[in-house]
């Protein structure tokens, strides 16, 4: 048997992982096992690699720091798990029901169908499968934010994954020309994005 790899993942780039600041790194990350079927990859002092299939998809953190982000700091509106297609978004959603897991909405975005959720320290959730490519239309949308201070709750960063190193290149090249500050870093290269929250552009 096999899986058709999904359009997301066949685009020159993608987002590979998310990192994540909390407060209760046992509570949250047993959340994440338990109602998205993640398992732990990885764990370090300060938190927690979680993935499926050994893929590394969420890293959790904490530390004696860590201060609650004000609701209106930019950042995490949700972190989006894309499921194989729609008959497993469905088993998911079983999964949910059986478990009480209280859901926030629901949504047809036209490119796909979606489902939200919050984990326990409020990090919005998203479960959703994509409609066939030919069938995507898009629609604008805008909104702005400040800058994310240090040390705040939510999303800390991600990392956008190149199917072509070629490519990568030529979004690092286009950084230099725009003057937009980079360093190499871990095998990739690393930035804030205009927001102040870290990015990874890796291949």
């Amino acid at each position: 048997m096999t899986t058709e790899t999904s359009y997301a993942l066949t685009r020159p780039a993608y987002v590979d992982q998310s990192h994540l600041v909390v407060t209760d790194l046992p509570l949250v990350s047993n959340f994440y096992q338990s109602m998205l079927g993640l398992s732990v990859i990885e764990k370090s002092a300060s938190g927690e690699i979680l993935g499926v299939d050994g893929t590394p998809l969420l890293t959790l953190t904490t530390g004696k720091d860590v201060r609650v982000a004000p609701r209106n700091a930019a950042g995490l509106f949700h972190t989006a798990f894309l499921m194989p297609s729609r008959t497993e978004l469905a088993r998911w959603l079983r999964h949910a029901a059986h478990n009480n897991v209280v859901l926030d909405g629901a949504s047809d975005h036209l490119v796909s169908e979606a489902i939200y959720l919050s984990d326990p320290e409020g990090n919005g959730i998203e479960i959703y499968a994509d409609r066939s490519h030919d069938q995507w239309k898009f629609q604008p949308d805008s909104r702005g934010a400040g800058t994310r201070a240090e040390g705040m709750t939510g999303l800390s960063d991600y990392t956008l994954r190149f199917n072509d190193k070629e490519a990568l290149e030529k979004a690092v090249t286009k950084l230099d020309e725009l003057e937009i500050k980079s360093e190499r870093r871990n095998g990739g290269v690393f930035l804030h994005d205009p927001w102040g929250i870290g990015l990874t552009l890796s291949a």
